[in-house]
């Protein structure tokens, strides 16, 4: 351990700067402005370039899969949502939980449906389908839109856009 801190070596890409830090899959030796993290240690740029491309690759077939999914998905939870809300019309806050839940149960659908995947293209299927249920809820039911609402709905997105960032 000793004798590797001492044994220091330089960076590949920058040779005037001395590291002790590797590549895991390559082996390279990478200074500390170089590193790219990922899940199972530190890589060097151009391995983990490689590695984050393909989690963000996702397939026509996979695209419009988990689009049609969630969006069935949606409109169910949302006319689920307009017939409890339905009972409970007095009360505001169960449409403000019925936003929330149905972020909630839209990003897991997705997250499940297209493999784990994450980026743009997801985080637009994301948005589709909460509008998708979030029109559905509020064509359908007495509520108006108020400044709660519009809040609750503004972090639902939030939510369902970063994590399938």
């Amino acid at each position: 351990m000793i004798k590797k801190i001492l044994n220091k070596s330089k960076c590949d890409s920058k040779s005037h700067l001395d590291s002790n830090i590797s590549c895991v899959r390559c082996g390279k030796s990478i200074c500390p402005k170089c590193i790219v993290h990922s899940p199972v240690g530190v890589r060097c740029g151009s391995c983990g370039e490689s590695s984050l491309a393909a989690s963000n690759q996702i397939s026509t077939l996979l695209f419009f899969k988990t689009l049609f999914i969630s969006s069935f998905a949606a409109g169910t939870i949302g006319l689920v949502s307009v017939v409890f809300s339905s009972v409970y019309f007095y009360l505001y806050w169960i449409n403000w939980l019925w936003i929330l839940i149905a972020a909630y149960l839209i990003y897991e659908i997705i997250d499940k449906i297209s493999g784990y995947k994450r980026g743009f293209k997801i985080q637009l299927i994301g948005m589709f389908a909460l509008s998708l249920f979030i029109v559905t809820q509020l064509l359908l039911t007495n509520y108006y839109l108020n400044i709660f609402t519009l809040l609750v709905v503004i972090v639902s997105f939030y939510f369902v856009f970063l994590k399938l960032k």
